[in-house]
């Protein structure tokens, strides 16, 4: 099980002013539905008591709810972030239908303690309770308004029975993105030419892959597998830049044609079917390791590079 955990104790204390609350919870929604590219399926939004029991605010000994909260959004120009969270919140299971496993797990739980690569973060599991435990068994992500700086933390950690425990928590975009970058990296340590197929997209996601790609990695020289891992990871923050700026960077990789003569006479080499089913012709090319080679294609429409070949050096006038 892998979901969102609604951290209750970044709800206390109450809020002055309902209206304080409307750019927190967009933020914490926010980074929430970011996230959820990274789940295999999409998570459930796990919540102790109903959102409309919720206190999130009080003004005046008038108490607002979060489900309140949440119909603000919706007047707040927060539109898809209220879409979101009422999507999410029509497959919140209730709390009482948590898995025996996970309850017979954290009912053993007894004083946490700082864990050494995240210090200080136990402070907030501690604070969280039971739901920073379920996210601890569980894998689940925490989420919180962000209420001060240790609601900043992307990840939280502790020890336990004498047991390491580590989850990942979001509060707003920059701790999205930092679970983002964490995940990602991780992904791209475990890579291999047999995961390539199922990984490719999530760790090149500026990408696009040719059909006949996954079929060439399992060939690829297994001595220049991790170098060519990272020239797809330049080529995809190239690509990046092209969609973000309109054009490719300056002093990057270049990215080489073959000779008329190579194109006249093998250019059917470079021929592949594309991500769509299409064949097109994959002429440019970069170096990988001796004898290896990656052929690209430049969609200036798409404004992304895309991989038909990767693998032993095609014939050339040279070669």
């Amino acid at each position: 099980m892998s979901d969102f955990v609604f951290n209750h104790s970044s709800t206390q204390p109450p809020f002055r002013n309902i209206q304080d609350v409307i750019p927190i919870l967009a933020a914490m929604l926010k980074a929430m539905a970011t996230l959820e590219a990274h789940f295999p399926e999409r998570p459930n939004f796990r919540l102790r008591d109903n959102p409309w029991e919720i206190e999130i605010a009080t003004t005046n000994d008038v108490s607002h709810k979060l489900g309140e909260a949440v119909e603000l959004l919706f007047r707040s120009n927060h539109v898809d972030e209220g879409s979101y969270f009422l999507d999410l919140a029509l497959m919140t299971p209730s709390w009482d239908e948590l898995d025996e496993a996970v309850i017979e797990s954290i009912i053993t739980f007894d004083e946490l303690l700082e864990h050494p690569e995240v210090p200080g973060t136990h402070l907030l599991a501690t604070e969280a309770g039971e739901e920073a435990l379920v996210c601890a068994v569980t894998g689940s992500v925490l989420a919180s308004l962000c209420r001060n700086a240790a609601h900043s933390a992307s990840q939280i950690g502790f020890i336990c029975n004498g047991k390491t425990y580590k989850f990942d928590h979001t509060s707003n975009p920059l701790t999205s993105s930092s679970i983002s970058e964490r995940l990602t990296h991780d992904a791209f340590a475990q890579l291999s030419a047999r995961n390539f197929p199922q990984l490719k997209n999530d760790i090149f996601p500026n990408l696009l892959f040719g059909l006949e790609t996954d079929d060439q990695i399992l060939n690829f020289p297994s001595n220049f597998i991790k170098l060519l891992f990272t020239r797809l990871k330049d080529i995809d923050s190239l690509s990046q830049h092209w969609q973000q700026n309109g054009t490719l960077p300056e002093n990057c990789i270049t990215f080489q044609n073959e000779s008329e003569f190579t194109m006249n006479r093998y250019g059917y080499q470079r021929n592949r079917k594309g991500y769509d089913g299409e064949h097109r012709t994959f002429e440019l090319h970069v170096w990988v390791g001796s004898g290896t080679r990656i052929h690209l294609f430049k969609h200036d429409n798409l404004k992304k590079i895309e991989i038909g070949y990767i693998g032993p050096h095609l014939d050339t006038k040279l070669f």
